[in-house]
């Protein structure tokens, strides 16, 4: 059966500016459980400790609250306020260093605390802060070296009271309005850096030949490289293109005396010779491609991948199952293989197979070829779809279920649960497999995906060169117990062992090979289809 962990989920913490230092501050946090459901109105245990310096620093302050969580799962606590284990509150001194506060939580309202969150106080309650300015004595000594340079830091008191030494001002004047403004230097200053950009722009006329009447034959060297006199006509302007100067080409014309741009005639690649950013626009209304550099449109994408899909599904690398399960698929010498688990709930005439997660209903299912059942694994909300936990897996199934009970017998024989145009693999089928891969003691490494995404470590052999793409489904054991999830995998052939069981194949997380074996039918297994 499955456990239901209790998880926090979610920190608020906020504090409020007093007229006086309080000596609290609020907490507030949302509990949810594994499931992500809330866990409301429900007494939970809290220790709550203030860390110094780091997120591992000493405990200056620790306290313990038991508050109650409301209808939303939310719940409110003051910080200060709780029953004290050790330190004092009101002596922390916050602008000392830096504060993390430290949250111990046990769902059940007692000591054992199974939740810790540690998170660093970015800005201390501005009250608490506050109570630092109560400490500052004496004096603040002006040490502002600008000052000390500045035509003020001569002034005395008496100088401010009487106006005495500023110039152009009469004692007892009481503005300074009488204070005189040399002009002149200002203007003799502006015609100097006016006089000097005309100098410049002198020199920089006179660094530049005169072009008039070019001489096509110039075949002077360092002229040459710094010209490229091509196209060019007396009259024409020449501007530098980074390396030389080339004739002047304007990108577009304007008629306005504004300036204004009135007759654009750049060409795309001229603009994306500027900027090739679309500045996270849409470039929209363009034809369907004709040329093989055309750009092309999301419909025309669509359109092809969809032609793409409808060949797969033709040449039998993709099968739909009736519940809409689309699935890749795989060749492999002489034979296409799903590469997925499958996880239909519909037989292919559409009768539901029987959905039982419960182990005691698991338990009593006979060894025999009528007591068809599937499940998922780790289904936490018993309601008969995959967990969320475990999206890419398959379903498992009893082996009834797999060869498709009494309807698949007598309406088409080897098809089992399997989609229409594919069948359960047999006994032989899987051996012709695996001694394509090279045989059992090495074709499991073959077939498993590699990583440990889906697999526990250390995946022995994984090299997935088959594209078969095995995951560690593990399995719904015949007394109805979950058991080897991410360490192995379970597959149904549709071959009896004898009366009582029937041959599998396994493969391990800690072994490259797989194992030719046999299991009763109450137990619940993944499918492979084969293709017909």
């Amino acid at each position: 059966m499955k456990k239901i962990y209790t998880i926090l989920v979610a920190v608020l913490i906020t504090s409020t500016i007093w007229a006086q230092a309080p000596e609290k501050m609020s907490y507030q946090a949302v509990v949810r459980n594994s499931s992500s459901q809330l866990v409301t109105n429900t007494s939970v245990g809290m220790q709550i400790s203030i860390l110094q310096g780091s997120a591992t620093g000493t405990a200056v302050y620790v306290e313990t609250q038991t508050p109650t969580t409301n209808t939303n799962g939310l719940v409110t606590i003051e910080i200060g306020t709780g029953t004290v284990v050790s330190g004092d509150f009101s002596t922390i001194n916050w602008a000392n260093d830096i504060y993390f506060i430290k949250t111990e939580t046990d769902p059940a309202g007692g000591t054992n605390y199974t939740i810790t969150s540690t998170s660093q106080l970015l800005s201390v309650p501005y009250a608490l802060h506050a109570k630092t300015a109560e400490s500052i004595t004496g004096g603040i000594t002006e040490t502002d070296p600008i000052y000390s340079n500045s035509q003020a830091a001569n002034i005395t008191a008496t100088d401010i009271t009487n106006l005495s030494n500023l110039s152009g001002v009469n004692t007892g004047d009481q503005d300074i309005s009488g204070i005189a403004i040399n002009t002149q230097a200002i203007q003799d200053t502006a015609s100097q850096i006016r006089q000097a950009l005309l100098d410049t722009a002198s020199q920089i006329r006179a660094d530049i030949p005169d072009v008039s009447g070019f001489i096509t034959s110039e075949t002077d060297p360092v002229y040459s490289a710094d010209f490229d006199l091509s196209g060019v006509a007396s009259g024409d302007l020449l501007q530098y293109d980074g390396s030389k100067f080339v004739k002047f080409t304007p990108n577009y014309l304007t008629t306005e005396v504004d300036g204004s741009v009135t007759n654009e005639i750049q060409n795309l690649s001229e603009v994306l010779t500027e900027n090739n950013s679309a500045g996270n626009l849409n470039i929209t209304d363009l034809a369907d491609p004709v040329n093989a550099q055309d750009a092309v449109t999301k419909a025309y994408v669509d359109l092809l991948e969809a032609q793409i899909e409808e060949l797969q599904f033709a040449v039998g690398l993709k099968v739909r199952d009736i519940d809409g399960n689309v699935y890749n698929a795989v060749i492999i010498g002489t034979q296409t293989w799903m590469a997925e688990d499958l996880k239909v709930t519909h037989y292919p005439n559409g009768d539901p197979i029987p959905y039982i997660d419960d182990n005691a209903t698991w338990d009593a299912l006979a060894n025999d070829d009528t007591s068809d059942a599937y499940c998922f694994y780790g289904d936490s909300n018993n309601d008969g779809n995959v967990d969320i936990t475990y999206p890419d897996y398959g379903a498992l199934y009893s082996y009834a279920a797999a060869i498709g009970d009494n309807w698949m017998r007598e309406n088409n024989p080897g098809q089992g649960v399997c989609p229409d145009g594919w069948h359960l693999p047999t006994d032989a089928e899987w051996t012709t497999l695996t001694d394509y891969l090279g045989g059992e003691s090495i074709a499991g490494g073959k077939m498993k995906e590699i990583g440990t995404t889906h697999w526990n470590n250390p995946n022995t052999g994984a090299t997935n060169e088959s594209g078969f793409t095995a995951f560690a489904n593990g399995a719904h054991k015949s007394d109805g117990t979950y058991m080897y999830f991410g360490s192995t995998g379970y597959w149904w052939t549709a071959t009896e062992y004898n009366s009582y069981n029937i041959y599998i194949r396994r493969i391990s997380y800690n072994s490259g090979a797989i194992t030719r074996t046999f299991a009763n039918r109450p137990n619940g297994y993944s499918v492979r289809c084969i293709k017909d």
